[in-house]
């Protein structure tokens, strides 16, 4: 099936035209992504950004399948003109955006189609969307078998961040500011200011124990010797453990065993905003989860990371400044906590 799709896509690719672009005479721009995590989204936050601010006028449209706190992160993005956001697993759904956006498409036609997928692969069915779309300019990354693309970007060892970057000069911009976008909302604002007030909270440590699988989540056990080990390196700090919805039995089980002391967690979390403004309060976070990690490293917060071998190697999401990295091989918690060096 897999071939035979693959198949079908070469045989709906389409040559284009490799043209200059003047950004001057563009007035609409589709991003598409069919699914976008947080980590991926702040890493490229700065793409979007940037042709705003740089051409206000250009209207920046989003295609983009729903993951976990995508939509409100979308939804704050004062750089965004519309988003087109369905469920995955709902394909009545996508079909309802797909119509949804080729109507809004037909009124004004996309001079530019960016794709910020990183798959060197598309399916048949994002090949006819860009083949309705029809737009001038199609910028892709990886995509060199491909005709369609006639802006791609070839996939080399370096940070993704770089990658947008270079996809961007291709539409001749520059004079680029590379730093995150990270979004901050009002309401979150207040209510950790009023958290951290109540509790005293001067110098913090954020800290989040749980990826988004198995194998990246840190066991109970290991948590309260990383807690201990924390205190001891920093005695003059509280500690905020972050919220992870889908791991609150064992946030509240750590919380019941640790007897460090100055050990907090705000339980009225409703979404990443909070997270992000007890981030921006912190002065060091600690994180197995790149989302976690990409927006401290866009607040400029000294940062203990967790990485398996796999992402180190491939490059594309890994940190830079004087942070510290911790690698392990095929499971978080194959690590010895107690010999870590905590020190930043």
């Amino acid at each position: 099936m897999k071939k035979l799709k693959f198949l079908l896509s070469k045989y709906l690719d389409i040559k284009k035209i490799d043209n200059y672009v003047d950004m001057k005479k563009v007035k609409k721009i589709l991003f598409y992504k069919t699914e976008w995590k947080i980590g991926e989204y702040i890493t490229s936050s700065f793409v979007i950004r940037e042709i705003k601010k740089k051409y206000p006028n250009i209207q920046i449209d989003v295609f983009v399948g729903k993951s976990g706190g995508m939509k409100e992160l979308l939804e704050n993005n004062k750089y965004i003109d519309n988003i087109f956001i369905y469920d995955r697993k709902k394909k009545l759904e996508e079909i309802k955006m797909k119509r949804q956006m080729l109507k809004s498409s037909k009124v004004q036609k996309y001079d530019i189609f960016f794709d910020f997928s990183e798959e060197s692969e598309i399916k048949p069915k994002q090949m006819w969307l860009m083949r309705k779309i029809n737009a001038d300019i199609n910028v892709g990354y990886g995509k060199d078998i491909y005709k369609i693309y006639n802006k791609n970007i070839t996939k080399v060892k370096e940070r993704i961040s770089d990658t947008w970057e270079k996809a961007l000069k291709t539409l001749n911009i520059k004079n680029i500011n590379k730093n995150y976008d990270i979004p901050l909302k009002e309401e979150s604002e207040k209510n950790i200011e009023k958290y951290f007030l109540e509790n005293h909270i001067n110098k913090s440590i954020a800290v989040n124990f749980f990826g988004s699988i198995d194998k990246r989540k840190i066991s109970v056990d290991n948590a309260l010797i990383l807690l201990k080990n924390l205190k001891k390196q920093y005695p003059k700090f509280k500690i905020n453990i972050l919220d992870s919805p889908a791991d609150r039995e064992k946030i509240f089980e750590i919380l019941k065993k640790e007897n460090t002391g100055e050990i907090y967690y705000y339980e009225n979390t409703n979404s990443i905003f909070d997270a992000i403004s007890i981030i921006k309060r912190s002065e060091i976070v600690v994180s197995p989860d790149t989302s976690i990690v990409h927006i401290a490293e866009g607040l400029n917060r000294k940062i203990l990371a967790f990485y398996e071998n796999t992402e180190i190697e491939k490059e594309r999401y890994t940190i830079k400044g004087n942070n510290r990295i911790i690698v392990y091989k095929n499971e978080i918690n194959e690590i010895n906590y107690n010999s870590l060096n905590y020190s930043l």
